[in-house]
């Protein structure tokens, strides 16, 4: 197998979103066989509050160390009144 990434996303509430994903070539490229640690994964979560969305992830790329994702967005056409 050369290359498969697998993703997940689960909702176990209203407005809240837990996700989960898994990159094999980068796990077979970048781990160390003394330490295996968590090279290829990557975890994150994500709220809406209001008009707004939260989210925050971490991917694992190597024992040396890891990525922080934050992004906060929005909808711009939710801030305007529909009209029948």
């Amino acid at each position: 197998m050369r290359h498969i990434i697998i993703g997940l996303e689960f909702s176990p509430i209203k407005n809240l979103y837990v996700r989960a994903g898994y990159n094999y070539r980068r796990r077979q490229e970048m781990i160390i066989e003394s330490r295996t640690a968590m090279p290829g994964f990557s975890w994150g979560f994500g709220v809406k509050i209001s008009k707004f969305y939260i989210n925050y992830g971490r991917a694992t790329y190597h024992l040396a160390g890891a990525s922080d994702h934050i992004s906060i967005s929005t909808n711009l056409d939710s801030f305007y009144k529909k009209q029948n």
